[in-house]
């Protein structure tokens, strides 16, 4: 596009008498400054409209794991579930919409899980420990607000609610809970996930959660390597 506008221009000074003399110069320079906001505009409409055609084009290949799941008794004599959740994408950038949960106790019916949303620091309890929670560690905010890039991983917790007291079956590991999303083209992602029995120990905090563990962690030991002998 710059070149073609550059010739023109050549062309137009070398046999035109408008681009003849003092004045013939200044004009030259407002359009060839003229030419190159063009070209400029134009080569920025390029790359967009490219990029855009590609992730309109191409589908999002999201895959979901879930990690573990605690739960606890919450308000209106509900059971909250928090997921801790991973989102892998191998194709087309991509929201997450739509996420749901149903679960399975024994061989009982599958339920419905309410999704909602923490919109204050949730504090976990477990064994002398503490972690904080912020509405910002929710895998949902972190994929509805800023979409899950090609290649790109993430980690969140997720909020899920269970009618009535039903910690005793929870804690029982017989049960089957399914999770799923929607990308920005409506493809389902889902994941079952089923516990191993053996009880979690201690609270955990992700890399990517802006939450604190209280007391802390113990710190490393230190190790010293000795050197090889000689």
């Amino acid at each position: 596009m710059s070149g073609i506008c550059s010739l023109f221009l050549t062309v137009a000074a070398a046999y035109s008498t408008f681009f003849s003399g003092t004045e013939g110069i200044e004009r030259m320079k407002v359009y060839l400054w003229a030419a190159a906001g063009i070209t400029f505009l134009f080569a920025n409409y390029t790359a967009w409209r490219r990029e855009h055609l590609k992730v309109v084009s191409e589908s999002p290949a999201i895959e979901m794991y879930i990690d573990q799941v605690r739960w606890e008794m919450g308000a209106n004599n509900n059971t909250v579930l928090i997921f801790a959740v991973y989102l892998i994408n191998s194709g087309a950038p991509s929201i997450t919409r739509g996420w749901y949960g149903t679960i399975k106790v024994g061989n009982g019916d599958e339920e419905k899980l309410e999704h909602f949303h923490a919109s204050s620091p949730w504090v976990i309890h477990q064994d002398g420990q503490t972690v904080t929670l912020h509405p910002g560690d929710s895998i949902v905010a972190k994929t509805l607000e800023r979409r899950l890039e090609t290649g790109e991983g993430k980690a969140g917790r997720i909020f899920f609610a269970l009618k009535g007291d039903r910690i005793n079956q929870l804690a029982s590991a017989n049960f089957k809970a399914k999770l799923g999303c929607f990308d920005f083209k409506g493809k389902l992602t889902q994941k079952t996930f089923i516990p191993h029995g053996a009880p979690l120990s201690g609270v955990q905090l992700y890399p990517s959660e802006e939450g604190t563990i209280i007391p802390p962690l113990p710190p490393l030991s230190d190790t010293t390597v000795s050197p090889p002998a000689e």
